[in-house]
């Protein structure tokens, strides 16, 4: 918590644009944004926690970040349309992965909004959930871009969990400044063609999905795909086994199941 507190000095030294509120914990970041909303909170502002007991997650799942991770909401008013939020996804996913190869550690996008971080047993598991939402309050759109971030392993959790990766130490402070500096610096540069083109090339060599089968549940129905690369509309293209070709987006999917003996 000293850590955090402490990197928060400095980004305010730094001339950020937003407030920021720090909590010692919380039950969701995302659900702390909209009460301090309702308490008329300036709409540019973020909620940061080190402990969130009832985090969300995508379909209604729960996302857990004990001591020794962080959790952060970002709050503003909507900079794009809603079918057009997976850019935001998409840069924070880049942002993040980045700074991960930077300390050495090797991680991958699971589409669309998971980062995994690769361990011991010569595979990837999940440290890092993103959850992109629009809220209506009092008429006014404002957009949630709330980031779950877990370093170590939770036992009980299992189906939130993830690594303490070898013994590498990821500072979490670190984390948090590059985050917030990156969004503020490149939001409106997603606008670009040129721009996003580049970060969707860099994604297709780091998204854990692609070449491998899965088995994808698409409305009630199981069926087996080969994930081909992304597309510039933020859908996964899939391969079925007759070799046709269709579009995945992240609204019609509720379960994926990766073959990871590929």
């Amino acid at each position: 918590m000293k850590q955090i507190i402490n990197i928060i000095k400095t980004i305010h030294k730094q001339e950020c644009n937003s407030q920021i509120f720090l909590f010692k914990s919380c039950n969701s970041t995302n659900t702390q944004a909209l009460i301090m909303i309702k308490r008329q909170i300036p709409i540019k502002s973020i909620i940061i926690t080190c402990c969130q007991y009832l985090g969300k997650g995508r379909f209604k799942r729960t996302w857990i970040t004990n001591h020794g991770g962080l959790a952060i909401t970002f709050i503003c008013y909507p900079i794009l349309a809603l079918n057009k939020l997976y850019k935001l996804n998409f840069i924070i996913s880049k942002t993040i992965i980045k700074y991960l190869k930077h300390i050495k550690i090797q991680s991958m996008l699971k589409w669309p909004n998971d980062i995994l971080i690769y361990n011991n047993h010569y595979d990837y598991e999940k440290a890092i959930g993103i959850l992109i939402e629009i809220i209506n309050y009092n008429t006014n759109n404002i957009l949630m871009i709330g980031i779950g971030i877990n370093i170590y392993k939770n036992h009980i959790l299992h189906k939130t969990s993830c690594i303490y990766y070898n013994n590498t130490k990821i500072k979490i402070n670190h984390i948090l400044l590059t985050l917030i500096q990156s969004i503020e610096k490149h939001i409106n540069n997603i606008y670009y063609y040129k721009y996003f083109h580049n970060i969707l090339y860099f994604l297709n060599n780091h998204c854990y999905n692609l070449k491998k089968y899965m088995i994808i549940k698409i409305n009630k129905k199981y069926s087996i795909y080969k994930a081909i690369n992304i597309n510039h509309d933020g859908s996964l293209i899939l391969q079925t086994l007759n070799h046709k070709k269709i579009a995945l987006y992240n609204n019609n999917i509720s379960n994926i199941i990766i073959n990871k003996k590929q």
